[in-house]
């Protein structure tokens, strides 16, 4: 009987520990302040097995903020090139390259090798750099800022 009450307990921590155990990715710490822009979008195409997730996005071009805010979005993929359109077509503004994840141009800011000005782009507040933004995906409450910046090489 001592033996069948060991076992039970030890299995009762094993299972106590088991749903313990979060699988979920950390909450970010925000990088930016959240503004009150609202995008709701979906992929055209997607299944209905497509999830939907929120994110914070951000697309700044030096003082001039062009989108701060949420985006919900569903789609198969969740990549963030995809949250990333979706806050740009809210706006209205022209861009080239986020489907390929090399943005050279949003609305009149464009990419520029002379003045060494790039759109470059943040997860969660750090630089991915052996990503583009149409190969990482998007988690519920994550953060995307995308900037119009100086580059230093």
């Amino acid at each position: 009987m001592k033996k069948l009450t060991a076992l039970f307990l030890v299995l009762a921590m094993v299972c106590v520990l088991a749903c313990s155990c979060n699988n979920e990715p950390a909450a970010p710490k925000a990088p930016f302040e959240v503004g009150t822009d609202t995008t709701v979008s979906e992929v055209d195409g997607h299944s209905e097995w497509a999830g939907t997730v929120t994110a914070n996005v951000k697309i700044v071009a030096g003082d001039t903020v062009l989108y701060c805010g949420t985006v919900k979005l569903t789609s198969d993929t969740l990549y963030a090139s995809e949250f990333f359109k979706a806050a740009v077509e809210e706006k209205e503004l022209s861009q080239e390259g986020l489907e390929v994840g090399f943005v050279t141009s949003i609305g009149s800011y464009v990419n520029d090798a002379n003045t060494n000005t790039y759109w470059m782009w943040q997860y969660n507040g750090n630089n991915p750099t052996n990503f583009a933004c149409n190969d990482v995906h998007v988690f519920e409450g994550d953060y995307l800022l995308y900037s119009f910046e100086e580059v230093v090489w």
